[in-house]
């Protein structure tokens, strides 16, 4: 139920909801993860990652978490502002999320590879790109691909990727 508030963007009761749940049941992990989403849209993004990251810890092959923590790491590791970026903690979290994936999701180590640029492993950055390459070429994602290999040349010249500003 609290996917569903969250999804009509009604994230005060959706935490309500699945603080609730989690009373009744601390090991439903479905509801960790949609307090964790919920808690992130509301601002509070330690909380809300921890809250993924236990979900994680009782449910290891719960997808969304997972899709949930590498997307917070992409943001942690390429946004515009540097003041939105935590290299470190990108880097811990798409470690977890490309792990638990056992290292066959392009999307996952894309996101690795952007982290390790990030904190300026570029070594790491590139055998993690060229791999995630591999992997995006593999599945038939083209767009993916074509993103890695621009990406790629950045962390070979020693240059983390960072997105662009959206426009208004």
């Amino acid at each position: 139920m609290s996917r569903t508030l969250l999804q009509k963007r009604e994230v005060n009761a959706a935490i309500i909801q699945a603080r609730e749940a989690l009373k009744i049941r601390p090991d439903f992990a479905k509801a960790r993860r949609n307090l964790g989403v919920a808690l992130v849209q509301k601002g509070q993004v330690d909380e809300g990652v921890s809250q993924l990251q236990q979900a994680l810890a009782l449910q290891p092959d719960l997808w969304d978490a997972q899709s949930d923590l590498t997307q917070i790491a992409w943001i942690m590791a390429t946004a515009p502002a540097a003041s939105a970026r935590n290299g470190s903690k990108a880097l811990e979290l798409a470690l977890q999320t490309d792990r638990l994936s056992g290292g066959t999701n392009s999307v996952m180590a894309a996101t690795l590879a952007a982290a390790y640029a990030e904190t300026g492993q570029f070594p790491a950055a590139i055998t993690t790109a060229r791999r995630a390459l591999q992997l995006a070429s593999g599945q038939n994602n083209a767009a993916l691909a074509v993103a890695l290999a621009s990406q790629l040349k950045l962390y070979e010249a020693g240059s983390p990727f960072h997105d662009s500003p959206k426009s208004p």
